[in-house]
């Protein structure tokens, strides 16, 4: 009878640990994939995000399951980042040039400033022409100095204590974006009242 109810509690204690950690890596696994779909991407972000995930799998994931999905969490985690990785520096890559492009684009139409929009095309010929100059090369062009601590100083902006680009983002665009416009009403309304003044001059010197 002992044994019978200890083989049916077992069970019940192996369905529920199973359920549990079953929950648990699901949910983690949607976490990993919202990580790898970051518009902004942030290797510091992906691996606290992973972290933070392998944390409340170890505290939270209890009983006879826990060894088998904890394992299979670090795999998942590995299999993952290694993903991140390979597409990483290429997602920054183009996101430059993008940016580049609208810069070239900003100082041109948008704030006109000759010598930034040449900057900015300069940035945009740098970025085409420079990495091209590794092909053949032992070394790649993700592994120069330069790009390095580029990369270095992307992921204190994107990601830290004060400020998440991924969400905080767009709304700092939005405002910058209505600056720039207040800026150009400002602009335009000084030029208008600067000729209203030259015209009354010219009428009373008539």
């Amino acid at each position: 009878i002992y044994d019978k109810e200890y083989k049916a509690l077992s069970a019940t204690n192996s369905l529920e640990s199973s359920k549990l950690c079953e929950s648990l890596h699901t949910v983690c696994e949607d976490t990993l994939e919202i990580l790898q779909g970051m518009r902004l991407p942030s290797l510091k972000k992906f691996d606290r995000g992973a972290g933070a995930c392998n944390a409340s799998m170890s505290e939270s994931c209890v009983g006879p399951s826990a060894e088998l999905y904890q394992e299979k969490l670090r795999k998942s985690i590995v299999r993952e980042r290694a993903h991140f990785l390979s597409e990483y520096n290429q997602r920054l890559y183009n996101g430059l040039l993008a940016v580049a492009v609208v810069l070239v684009v900003f100082y041109r139409f948008v704030m006109k400033n000759n010598l930034l929009e040449f900057a900015s095309w300069l940035l945009f010929l740098f970025l085409e022409v420079y990495p091209k100059l590794y092909f053949g090369s032992t070394l790649s062009f993700y592994e120069s100095e330069w790009w390095q601590k580029g990369v270095a100083i992307w992921e204190i902006i994107a990601y830290n204590r004060i400020l998440d680009l991924e969400r905080q983002g767009p709304v700092l665009l939005g405002v910058i974006g209505i600056l720039v416009l207040v800026w150009r009403c400002y602009r335009w309304r000084k030029r208008r009242q600067s000729r209203h003044k030259r015209v009354v001059s010219k009428d009373v010197d008539v």
